[in-house]
C-alpha cells in the first residue's frame, strides 16, 4: 500500500479524534459553568431544589404505601396457605426500601423485622382506615408510618391482620462514631451540598427569611418544611472549583494519552534517532501534564483512603 495513502489516512484519524476531544471539551466546560453557583441564578437554583425536595417528600410516601399494600398482599397470601412464620418474616426482610416492618394478628405481634417490634409498641388497632401514612418520631427519629389492614377469613369468624411499615425521613446522631447512621431525605436531592438543604417537621422554620416549601402528607395535612440556608454560598463555590479542577485533571489525562498514542504510531515511520527524540518529548511532557494536574493529590488519597492536607 502507498506509504502517502497510509500517511493521509492517520491524518484524516488524528485530525477527527482531536475535533472530537475539543467538542467534547466545549460541551463539559458548558456544562459545568451552567451548573456553577453564582448569585445570578443562586435564588432560582434554591427554587428549583426546594420544589424538588416537596415532590420527593410525596413520592416517598406514595412508594411508602404502595410497597406496604404489595407487601400486605403477600402476607395474605402466605397466611390463607398456612404458610409457616418463617416465610412471613423473609417477606418483610426481602423488602430493601422498608427500615422496618411488623405484621400484628389484631393487637398480638406474629413477625417483624430488628427493631420494628419496639418500633410500632405504641400503635393502635382500632379507629383507623384501611390504609393510612403519619410521620412519627421516637428518640432521634423521624419516619413515616404506613398501617396497612387486611382480613383473613376462619371458621369462628373474620380476623383482622394489621402490618406497619416504616420509613426514616432523618435521623441524627449526637456521637461522632455513628454518624455513618445519620440520615435526612433532603440530602437525597442536595448531592452538592450547595445551599444547605435542611428539614424542619413539627417544629417552626428557623428564620420565616428563608425559602421554604411546606411538607405535607398524601392526605394534604401540613407537617413541617424543608428550607435552604444560603450561609455556606462561600463553601460551595470553593467545591465548584474543586470539583472543576478534577474532572480537568481527569480530561487533561485522557487527552495526554490519547495524544501520546496517535504521535506514537506516527513516529514509526521515522528513523531511529528521530523516534527516541520524540519518545523523550512525549515523555518529558507528561512528566509536566501530571505535576500541572497534580493528579497524585486528587488520587491517591483516594485510592487509600486518606484525605488531602
Amino acid at each position: 500500500m502507498d506509504i502517502h495513502l497510509i500517511n493521509r489516512r492517520r491524518l484524516q484519524v488524528s485530525l477527527r479524534v482531536l475535533g472530537a476531544l475539543f467538542i467534547l471539551l466545549l460541551i463539559l466546560e458548558g456544562w459545568r459553568y451552567f451548573n456553577k453557583p453564582s448569585l445570578t441564578n443562586k435564588d432560582e437554583l434554591i427554587a428549583a431544589k426546594l420544589d424538588e425536595s416537596a415532590q420527593l417528600f410525596q413520592q416517598e410516601q406514595q412508594e411508602l404505601l404502595e410497597e406496604s399494600r404489595t407487601i400486605a398482599h403477600d402476607l395474605r397470601t402466605q397466611l390463607e396457605q398456612e404458610q409457616p412464620r418463617s416465610r412471613l418474616l423473609a417477606t418483610l426482610q426481602n423488602a430493601d426500601d422498608i427500615w422496618g416492618a411488623g405484621l400484628f394478628m389484631s393487637s398480638r405481634p406474629i413477625v417483624w423485622n430488628n427493631f420494628s417490634l419496639n418500633l410500632f409498641q405504641k400503635v393502635r388497632f382500632s379507629g383507623l382506615q384501611d390504609t393510612d401514612i403519619s410521620v412519627q418520631k421516637q428518640g432521634n427519629v423521624i419516619y413515616w408510618q404506613c398501617h396497612t389492614s387486611f382480613e383473613i377469613p376462619t371458621e369462628d369468624g373474620a380476623v383482622r391482620y394489621h402490618l406497619y411499615t416504616a420509613k426514616r425521613i432523618e435521623q441524627t446522631n449526637a456521637l461522632p462514631f455513628a454518624n455513618e447512621r445519620e440520615y435526612s431525605l433532603a440530602n437525597q436531592l442536595d448531592t452538592d451540598n450547595f445551599y444547605a438543604l435542611k428539614l424542619s417537621i413539627y417544629d417552626p422554620l428557623p428564620d420565616k427569611a428563608l425559602p421554604y416549601r411546606t411538607l405535607r402528607t398524601i392526605s394534604g395535612d401540613s407537617i413541617g418544611t424543608v428550607y435552604a440556608s444560603t450561609a455556606n454560598f462561600e463553601q460551595a463555590q470553593e467545591k465548584w472549583q474543586a470539583s472543576n479542577r478534577i474532572w480537568r485533571a481527569s480530561f487533561a489525562l485522557v487527552f495526554f494519552i490519547i495524544i501520546s498514542f496517535l504521535l506514537y504510531s506516527w513516529v514509526e515511520m521515522l528513523p531511529p534517532w528521530r523516534r527516541v527524540a520524540i519518545q523523550l518529548f512525549i515523555i518529558g511532557i507528561g512528566w509536566l501534564v501530571f505535576d500541572y494536574i497534580s493528579i497524585a493529590n486528587y488520587w491517591v488519597p483516594s485510592l487509600f483512603g486518606g484525605s488531602n492536607s
